[in-house]
């Protein structure tokens, strides 16, 4: 048998229902054995009068870390509403996203299902994705502004989602002037990530500038994080400690020949302390006590 059948009990049933949502159209043939198969079938919705349209006011791309959740907020999506009630802006879903899970106060959200503006602009909205290597994701919806009737139809909310592509490395760009000071500086490079970044030294608390001052002798790493809480250390930076100067001198007649080891090149050298020079050899001086200062 072939051609077009219409149900035994009326469709009469189904007036006043929501036309958004997922339909089953279910089939009982009486005598099974003999094959046959649905080849299509349809609906046809019928309105009163014709649906106005609304307005999305916002409907922006919402960015989330990789396997991480971001919360769908007004700034990107907003639905006009006529009399200002947010309760009255419904957005139902006609697909759902493919790698992540929407929720409705931390409850799955799926085809049909339906979410409000005042839902929205309570936080209550968040997609949370699966971890997996995907960059874009988008679900299908439709807007009702209840207090207007008007509707919006098959409208794409679109997502983009973050990897982590932070690298980061850390150079000595000043050593210390002399043995046992605090004057080394580290500073940070970073390449990807996304702005605003934080950088901690050694586990410490983070701070907004990739300098790092006033650095006595050690090991030191940093930890950089970016706006979507992804982190990269640095490789070590290792602050060496000049030794302490030494200093011998030698008496030559009336000359001073002065010899000094450790400290960071180039030395220079004083008879009184005050008055330094880079020659190491004092001569030609007269008798008396003499107190020989190097410093670097």
């Amino acid at each position: 048998i072939g051609g077009s059948f219409q149900p035994i009990e009326l469709l009469g049933g189904f007036d006043n229902s929501a036309a958004q949502g997922t339909w089953t159209l279910e089939m009982v043939d009486a005598f099974p054995e003999d094959g046959g198969a649905i080849t299509a079938w349809s609906l046809d919705f019928c309105f009163l009068d014709t649906v106005p349209p609304a307005v999305l006011l916002v409907n922006n791309t919402l960015a989330v870390p990789s396997g991480g959740s971001g919360v769908i907020t007004e700034n990107e999506l907003e639905l006009g509403i006529s009399n200002n009630v947010p309760d009255d802006g419904i957005f139902t879903l006609i697909s759902t996203p493919q790698h992540a899970m929407l929720t409705l106060n931390a409850a799955p959200l799926g085809i049909g299902d339906r979410f409000t503006q005042a839902d929205i602009l309570t936080g209550s909205v968040e997609y949370t994705h699966i971890g997996d290597t995907a960059t874009t994701d988008s679900f299908l919806f439709d807007a009702v502004d209840k207090s207007s009737g008007g509707w919006v139809h098959a409208a794409t909310f679109n997502i983009i989602i973050i990897q982590n592509d932070l690298e980061v490395t850390a150079g000595l760009t000043q050593t210390l002037l002399c043995h046992g000071d605090s004057t080394a500086q580290i500073t940070v490079s970073v390449t990807g990530g996304t702005p605003p970044f934080e950088y901690s030294l050694n586990g410490g608390p983070g701070q907004a500038s990739e300098i790092f001052d006033n650095l006595p002798a050690g090991s030191y790493t940093v930890v950089v994080s970016d706006q979507f809480g992804f982190t990269a250390e640095t490789n070590a930076v290792v602050v060496d400690d000049p030794a302490a100067i030494d200093v011998t001198a030698t008496v030559t007649e009336d000359d001073i020949d002065v010899q000094a080891t450790g400290g960071v090149p180039p030395l220079e050298y004083s008879l009184d302390g005050q008055n330094f020079r880079n020659e190491n050899i004092f001569e030609k001086l007269p008798n008396g006590m003499y107190t020989v200062t190097a410093r670097d």
